[in-house]
C-alpha cells in the first residue's frame, strides 16, 4: 500500500511515505510485493527511499514541506482556522467567475453536501476530527469549519466532473442539516497519546478503536503539527471495480491542522481533496504523464507537481486556473467521459470509485428546469427575503447536488450574488437573503458540459429606505450628564428597532454654534447610552440627539432638549 502526503507549493519536495499494511482478507505477499499489474511496490516509490518493515512489508518515504508561509510544526489559533473557508469558496467562482467579487453568503450556507441514501449504507467517505487525549479538543469549536471545508472538498470533486460532461459528488457519511440538506458527519476521535507522532501511529490508534471498514475512506483532520497532509494509495491500474482502491481495504488519509482549510483563492490548494484523489486511487504510475511517485507532470493540476520522481520534469499544458481541479486534459486519473480505447479506458479511473455519487445520467446540453419563488417582494433595506426553488429533469425528475445562486440584477443588468444553496435529493433549495437595492432577483445555476445553464427570474424585488424615529433623553447626575435613548426604523407596515445606528449628541449654544459632544451606536434592541463632563454641556443652550447619513435610511432623525440655568 502506497502512502503519500500532500501537494505543496515550492520549494517542491514530497514526502510520500508509503505503508503497505497487511490486511486480513489479502495475502500478505500480493498486498505487498507487487501491484495488480505486477509491477514490484519498490518502482512504485520512483527515486524515494525504499524500506522494509518487519510487520508492513515495503515503505516509500519521498520528504516534502508545507506550502509557502506556513510551518507544519506551529499550531494553528482556532480563531484562524475558523476564518478559512477551504474550497467551497474557490469553488464557486470556478464555476462562474463574475461572482468573484460579490458573494456575500455565509460559510454555514455552504457546508451543505448531496444527500445520498440514508447517509451510512454503502460505500462512504467518513470525515474525523483526531485528537490525542490529554490535548485541547477543538471539536466543538470546529465542527462548522470541519463540515465547510469537507463540503469544499466535494467541490472541487463536482466541478472536475463537470469539465467532461459528468456528475460527481464525494459520497460522505452525512447527517441532517438544520435547513433541510445534508452535511458530512464528522466524528470526535480521541486517540492515545503519542499517537499523531506519525502516519502509522494514527492509522493503528484509529483502527483499534474500531474504525476499520472496508467501506470507508477515513479522512482525518487530525489536530497536531508533524505533517502537512498524508495518504494511502495502492498501485492498482486494473479498471475493474475490484481495484485495491475501490472498497477492498479501509484507507486513510491525514490532514495537519497547519494545512487545513486551505484552497480559498489560486495560491492555496485543498489538501483535503489532494488527499482524498490520493485514497481513491490517483495517479497511478501508468499513466501517461505520471511522475513515477504517485502524481503528474502535466501542470496545472491539484495532483499534478515536480514530486521528485523518475518523470517529475514538469510541462505546463493547462492554465493555472485549472490547479484547483483534478486531472489537466483529463487523462491520467479521473475523467467523466474517456474516450474509447484511452488510457482511463483501460485503467483505473478515480471517477469510476464507488465513493463517488455517480450523476452521469445527464446528457450533454440537457437544460433542466428550474423554478422558485419569494416569500415578499417589497421590503425594507437589509430585511431577508426567504427564497425557495427546485431543479428537475423535462421529465420531472429532480436533480440533486446542484448549486444554485440567488443573483440580483440593478438597472445597469449587473448581477451580485446574494447567496447560494445545493439541491437536497428532491432537487430542492431554501435560503435567505438580504438584497440591498431594488433589482430582479434570478436563479441560476451554471452551464457545463453535462448539464445545460438554468435560469429563473423571481420577479422584482423593491427594497425601500427605512425612516428613522428617535428617543432622547438627558439628565445631569452630579458631575455628568447622561443621555439614553432609541432608535426605531419602519417602512410600509414594517417597524423593528434600528441596530448598529450611529448617535450624536449635539450641543447648540445660545449662538448658534454647533459641537458633537457625545456619540453612542444602538443595540440590537434600538437603544444607546451615552455620558459626558457636565462642565461640557454648560447650562444654556439645547442639546439634540442626530441619527443621520445611515445607508439604507432616509435622511435622518433628531429630537432635542432645553438647558435652563440651574
Amino acid at each position: 500500500m502506497l502512502t503519500e502526503s500532500a501537494r505543496t507549493q515550492s520549494p517542491r519536495r514530497f514526502v510520500l511515505a508509503s505503508l503497505a499494511l497487511a490486511m486480513a482478507s489479502a495475502p500478505l505477499a500480493v498486498v505487498i510485493s507487487t501491484g495488480a499489474t505486477g509491477v514490484p511496490l519498490a518502482s512504485a516509490c520512483g527515486d524515494g527511499e525504499t524500506q522494509r518493515a518487519a510487520d508492513t512489508g515495503i515503505v516509500c518515504v519521498h520528504t516534502d514541506v508545507a506550502p509557502r508561509g506556513i510551518d507544519v510544526r506551529t499550531r494553528v489559533d482556532t480563531r484562524k482556522l475558523r476564518k478559512r473557508t477551504g474550497a467551497v469558496t474557490q469553488a464557486v467562482v470556478e464555476a462562474d467567475p463574475s461572482i468573484a467579487e460579490t458573494s456575500t453568503s455565509s460559510a454555514g450556507a455552504l457546508t451543505a453536501v448531496p444527500c445520498d441514501g440514508d447517509g451510512t449504507t454503502g460505500y462512504r467517505v467518513q470525515a474525523m476530527y483526531v485528537v490525542e487525549a490529554g490535548k485541547p479538543n477543538r471539536f466543538a469549536a470546529l465542527q462548522s469549519s470541519l463540515k465547510l471545508w469537507a463540503a469544499g472538498v466535494d467541490e472541487v470533486f463536482s466541478q472536475s466532473a463537470a469539465t467532461t460532461g459528468g456528475v460527481r459528488h464525494v459520497r460522505f457519511v452525512t447527517e441532517p442539516a438544520a435547513d433541510g440538506t445534508c452535511e458530512a458527519s464528522v466524528l470526535n476521535v480521541e486517540v492515545p497519546a503519542g499517537a499523531t507522532a506519525d502516519f502509522a501511529s494514527t492509522i493503528a490508534a484509529v483502527k483499534a478503536l474500531g474504525y476499520r471498514d472496508p467501506t470507508r475512506k477515513y479522512l482525518m483532520w487530525t489536530d497536531a503539527n508533524a505533517l502537512c497532509g498524508v495518504a494511502q494509495q495502492y498501485p492498482d491500474d486494473s479498471a475493474a471495480d475490484t481495484n485495491s482502491n475501490n472498497g477492498r481495504y479501509p484507507m486513510f488519509a491525514r490532514v495537519d491542522n497547519a494545512c487545513w482549510g486551505l484552497g480559498d483563492s489560486a495560491g492555496t490548494r485543498s489538501v483535503e481533496a489532494h488527499e482524498l484523489a490520493h485514497n481513491l486511487g490517483g495517479v497511478q504510475n501508468s499513466a501517461p504523464n505520471a511522475t513515477g511517485s504517485g502524481h503528474c507532470n502535466d501542470e496545472s493540476d491539484t495532483l499534478c507537481y515536480n514530486d521528485g520522481g523518475p518523470s517529475a520534469a514538469v510541462v505546463e499544458k493547462c492554465s493555472p486556473e485549472q490547479e484547483f481541479l483534478l486531472d489537466c486534459n483529463s487523462d491520467d486519473y479521473f475523467s467523466t467521459d474517456p474516450a474509447v480505447g484511452s488510457y482511463l479506458a483501460t485503467h483505473w479511473n478515480v471517477a469510476n470509485s464507488r465513493f463517488l455519487i455517480d450523476g452521469g445520467r445527464l446528457g450533454a446540453g440537457v437544460a433542466p428546469i428550474l423554478d422558485g419563488s419569494v416569500n415578499r417582494t417589497n421590503v425594507g433595506f437589509g430585511s431577508p427575503v426567504a427564497v425557495s426553488a427546485r431543479l428537475q429533469m423535462p421529465d420531472g425528475e429532480p436533480v440533486a447536488g446542484v448549486r444554485v445562486a440567488v443573483k440580483l440584477k440593478d438597472g445597469s443588468g449587473a448581477g451580485s450574488l446574494l447567496g447560494s444553496a445545493v439541491t437536497s435529493n428532491d432537487g430542492s433549495i431554501s435560503v435567505t437573503v438580504s438584497p440591498a437595492h431594488s433589482g430582479e432577483m434570478m436563479l441560476a445555476t451554471s452551464q457545463t458540459s453535462a448539464l445545460a445553464a438554468a435560469e429563473h427570474s423571481l420577479g422584482q424585488v423593491m427594497v425601500g429606505s427605512w425612516t428613522p424615529s428617535l428617543q432622547f433623553n438627558a439628565f445631569k447626575s452630579g458631575k455628568f450628564y447622561q443621555f439614553s435613548g432609541s432608535v426605531a426604523r419602519s417602512y410600509l407596515a414594517e417597524r423593528s428597532p434600528a441596530a448598529q445606528v450611529p448617535v450624536d449628541v449635539v450641543l447648540t449654544s445660545t449662538s448658534g454654534t454647533t459641537t458633537t459632544i457625545a456619540s453612542a451606536v444602538t443595540t440590537s434592541t434600538g437603544s444607546w447610552t451615552a455620558s459626558v463632563n457636565a462642565g461640557v454641556v454648560g447650562t444654556s443652550g439645547s442639546l439634540q440627539a442626530v441619527v443621520r447619513g445611515v445607508t439604507g435610511y432616509l435622511d435622518g432623525a433628531s429630537a432635542s432638549v432645553k438647558l435652563g440655568r440651574k
